[in-house]
């Protein structure tokens, strides 16, 4: 079995054309029979997405979402079982196993091809959306602050008190209510970890590296150097990190305000 894939990248996601060859007969009439299919496991490692596409035709053609992948992404072709099969034989078999017969289970391998690699570089601001390095999380400690941050993993997690987290969870149901969360939430968390990265910086500019591994990081180091502002030359210091955070994720404050306005106009 062999297999060609290609990924097109456009504005929000990758569209992607598979084409799988085979010469075994046998395992194109269990195709034919829709008792087999076509198969492509994709994973991304940075983002964890991961998921498992079939078809009984031998091009395929699906859309993944952009802030789906990121960095590293691999794509792996099968021929996969699509129902139970009682007695599976097929004349490509090793002569050693003369008139042997195998129980096959629904969702068992029948061949693959080689893993192909490709990197996902993002051609569109991923800051534009809040989620891609952002997320809300509940702080169950006992003397929970109204907000906080933890940004030791790939995404920022803006931490909350349970009284707080219960109001943002109703409140981010409202669409309009949008603009205003990420004031509250997304906008200071921001502000912080580029305060912090400046603290780091002036401490010891070598402490930067540490950051590196984390997507969060590179995503907004990567939307710095298009301002021009590098992170490793020390630019950042220059800088008022409100100006800065205001240019990396978008002017959320006017449309909160006019949100509030409608909102006071309607009662």
């Amino acid at each position: 079995m062999k297999f060609n894939v290609d990924a097109a990248q456009f504005r929000n996601k990758y569209s992607f054309t598979a084409e799988f060859y085979i010469n075994n007969k046998c395992l194109l009439k269990y195709i034919h029979m829709k008792k087999f299919c076509y198969a492509l496991h994709i994973e991304c490692a940075v983002t964890r997405y991961r998921n498992l596409f079939k078809s009984f035709s031998r091009k395929m053609l699906f859309n993944i979402l952009s802030d789906k992948l990121d960095g590293k992404v691999e794509v792996c072709p099968m021929i996969i079982s699509a129902e139970h099969v009682n007695s599976y034989r097929n004349e490509m078999f090793n002569p050693d196993y003369g008139d042997i017969t195998f129980i096959i289970k629904k969702g068992d391998i029948l061949a693959v091809d080689r893993n192909i690699v490709f990197s996902a570089d993002k051609k569109i601001d991923p800051l534009r959306k809040i989620s891609s390095i952002f997320t809300i999380g509940l702080n169950r400690s006992p003397n929970a602050p109204p907000i906080d941050i933890d940004a030791m993993g790939n995404r920022v997690v803006v931490l909350m008190n349970k009284e707080n987290f219960e109001r943002y969870r109703i409140l981010k149901l409202d669409q309009n209510m949008h603009s205003t969360l990420a004031c509250v939430t997304a906008f200071p968390a921001l502000i912080s970890l580029l305060e912090t990265l400046k603290s780091n910086i002036q401490e010891d500019e070598a402490r930067i590296g540490d950051y590196e591994g984390l997507r969060w990081f590179r995503v907004i180091s990567n939307k710095l150097n298009e301002l021009g502002v590098n992170v490793h030359d020390g630019d950042l210091l220059n800088e008022s990190s409100l100006k800065i955070a205001q240019e990396l994720i978008g002017n959320q404050l006017t449309g909160s305000l006019k949100n509030l306005e409608g909102y006071i106009t309607d009662f």
